[in-house]
């Protein structure tokens, strides 16, 4: 019998296995999650820019269809 908490003592390990792929990344990954990401960042550094109720909502607004893409 082992440890119960042997799952939360040893270190965690990275899965990097795309199903469709077996484990590769293709082009368009590589390309467009640097995309996302600057997205994500310009999103952010515009809801910094005014924060109030407003400025939530426009960043809700443009933030949702990011997401869902």
């Amino acid at each position: 019998m082992t440890n119960p908490l042997y799952r939360l003592q040893r270190s965690p390990r990275l899965q990097c296995k795309h199903p469709e792929t077996g484990g590769k990344l293709t082009w368009s990954e590589l390309f467009y999650n640097p995309v996302y990401v600057a997205v994500l960042i310009q999103l952010g550094d515009r809801l910094s820019g005014d924060v109030s109720w407003r400025g939530l909502a426009r960043f809700a607004v443009i933030f949702v269809p990011v997401w869902w893409a």
